[in-house]
């Protein structure tokens, strides 16, 4: 990660606290869906006490929640800034996470391997040619059983294929370095030693990226809830390879 890009992210998560704009709405509508995906994860789990991992934790969000219902929590983020939040939010907790600030080249990942890992609107923001490395070091920390859980907005989305239509190019958020399709990245975590067991559409993921029209976020929503291809988001529900 760029100087640039971390000062970046600081500047955002160390922003983020009262906002009462729409897009602070989104943002916690959408993290109210990771608190449930979270916890469908965690009464699912074979062995309450092997440590989850967060990868990309941003300001504590999901991993507060998790370690509040009595997850053993390791959550990583490249922004300073954001794991300082995290972890003043979480001193409140019997047992709080583990934060780290580092960038996945320099982790040691502490308590792998992890039964479950997530990673919620990340992968968009980490350059193209290291993503691999990246999905690699993930599958590698994964117990055999164990789930990794991927979310990120779908390049297909409703509002991009509109907006070629028109003859506009599609969108992408300005921090992001690539959006994908879901062959992407079925070819991307093959190449890793993941198999995807499940890809869903995520409505509520990136839901106000859409086309700029009046109204357009709601019919966006409506559309790929029913249509899981043009949903604003994907969720990837993966486990390493058979070897």
């Amino acid at each position: 990660m760029t100087d640039r890009q971390r000062a970046s992210y600081n500047k955002r998560w160390g922003a983020m606290s009262d906002r009462p704009d729409r897009a602070h709405r989104v943002f916690l509508e959408r993290l109210y869906r990771h608190h449930r995906i979270v916890d469908e994860m965690l009464e699912s789990r074979a062995d309450s006490t092997r440590p989850m991992l967060e990868f990309g934790c941003g300001v504590g969000g999901v991993a507060n929640w998790a370690a509040e219902r009595g997850a053993k929590v390791v959550a990583v983020d490249v922004s300073d800034e954001a794991v300082r939040v995290a972890a003043e939010r979480s001193q409140e907790l019997a047992h709080p996470p583990e934060f780290h600030c580092a960038d996945i080249a320099e982790f040691s990942f502490p308590g792998a391997p992890y039964d479950i890992i997530v990673s919620f609107d990340v992968i968009e923001h980490i350059p193209p040619e290291r993503l691999p490395e990246v999905l690699r070091a993930l599958a590698e920390r994964l117990t055999d059983g164990g789930t990794l859980l991927i979310t990120t907005p779908n390049c297909e989305r409703v509002g991009n294929r509109l907006r070629r239509l028109i003859g506009r190019p599609a969108s992408r958020y300005h921090e992001h370095e690539r959006e994908y399709t879901v062959r992407e990245l079925r070819d991307l975590a093959a190449a890793a030693g993941i198999e995807i067991v499940c890809c869903q559409g995520d409505p509520l993921l990136a839901s106000g990226w859409t086309i700029g029209l009046p109204g357009f976020h709601g019919l966006s929503r409506i559309l790929g809830a029913r249509m899981p291809g043009l949903a604003c988001g994907i969720v990837l529900w993966c486990r390493r390879s058979a070897p």
